[in-house]
């Protein structure tokens, strides 16, 4: 520039231009919101889910559209998600949905829409989640059980749910097992070997 006048000048056109996009140098994930995300997301993908799972997504949706949807998605950080998940305070099982359906949202904007680069999703601790689960029959539901099985056609049940309450094998275990499996001592239930 031959002046600092005119350079000045360029420069504010510039930056107006990069407000208004004309300079090309404005990301898709600074022209749009997680807003934008999700309201898309509503229009185009959730229809996909099956018809049961859809309020849990709708109720998902909205709780990250009021927690961070104001957000451009490339201001979207990883802290920020990390920020509010700690503040949901539930069951990890619950959290872990939470960001599932977040993620869902980030992966539609990575590989659909061409929003992002990556998702931030990528770099959010996940919460553990156990799915074992510690349930043992009470004595009556367990005498019921085998006054079922004794009444049963087949000769064989009872005998294998005796097996598995006992031992704690699984179905398989027990279908499968044979006597040369065992070790048992030469009188045990009066057989030879």
């Amino acid at each position: 520039f031959k002046t600092r006048k005119a350079a000045e000048r360029w420069a504010l056109k510039f930056e107006a231009s990069i407000d208004e996009d004309d300079a090309g140098l404005t990301s898709e994930a600074q022209k749009h919101t997680l807003s934008d995300a999700i309201r898309r997301y509503r229009a185009e993908v959730l229809s996909d889910r099956a018809p049961t799972a859809r309020p849990n997504y709708e109720h998902r949706l909205a709780h990250w559209d009021h927690a961070l949807g104001h957000l451009r998605l490339s201001d979207l950080a990883p802290a920020k998600i990390a920020t509010v998940r700690d503040e949901l305070n539930r069951a990890p099982a619950t959290v872990a949905a939470y960001l599932a359906v977040l993620a869902s949202v980030l992966t539609a904007c990575v590989r659909r829409w061409h929003w992002l680069k990556d998702s931030p999703m990528r770099q959010v601790d996940k919460p553990t989640v156990s799915n074992a689960r510690s349930r043992f029959l009470s004595q009556d539901e367990l005498q019921r059980l085998l006054t079922a099985c004794r009444e049963s056609e087949s000769p064989d049940l009872h005998l294998a749910v005796l097996l598995s309450i006992t031992t704690g094998a699984r179905r398989g275990e027990i279908l499968g097992l044979r006597w040369r499996d065992l070790e048992l001592p030469v009188r045990s239930w009066g057989m030879d070997q």
